[in-house]
């Protein structure tokens, strides 16, 4: 698996007849001691703006990018103060009793936990775009009734590791 940013990878997996869920990739916060060192190398700084919950890359004395990720794709100017876009790789054998991968923009996560996503999709793994489409909706709910008028993006993907037992 590789990723860049705040999206995260989760594996959905049935131990001892639980269904459990156990994260496949970190956040990659401008805040973890390996990531503010490389922006700060690189001439960019990390800091909080006054109300706002995340900390956040910015051109060093600047009002901008104002990325709140250690990595992205695409973005020059992020990428010109050490915001990288080389993702993180990571690899595992898949086991007999791993379910399902499933990956979510943290518009996501930001609200709903990797227990609750497992469940939803367990609930619907007889229809998993409709576990897909409830996963987005109950995203886009909670910011709504939290933000009130912020929501962020939201993209929710199922893959499902039974199909390569079949085969």
């Amino acid at each position: 698996m590789s990723h860049v940013g705040d999206s995260k990878g989760i594996l959905c997996f049935s131990d001892s007849g639980k269904h459990k869920a156990k994260e496949l990739t970190i956040d990659h916060k401008p805040t973890l001691p390996v990531e503010k060192k490389r922006i700060v190398q690189s001439g960019g700084e990390v800091r909080k703006l006054e109300g706002d919950i995340p900390h956040r890359v910015f051109v060093k004395g600047r009002a901008f990018p104002g990325l709140a990720m250690s990595r992205a794709l695409g973005d020059l100017i992020a990428n010109s103060v050490g915001v990288s876009n080389e993702p993180e790789i990571s690899e595992f054998d898949i086991q007999p009793n791993y379910e399902f991968i499933i990956m979510c923009s943290d518009g996501v996560w930001e609200f709903i936990n990797p227990k609750t996503v497992c469940a939803t999709v367990y609930q619907n793994e007889k229809d998993l775009k409709k576990a897909c489409i409830e996963l987005a909706q109950q995203s886009w709910k909670r910011w709504l009734h939290n933000e009130i008028n912020v929501v962020d993006d939201i993209t929710v993907m199922i893959y499902d590791l039974k199909v390569l037992k079949e085969e």
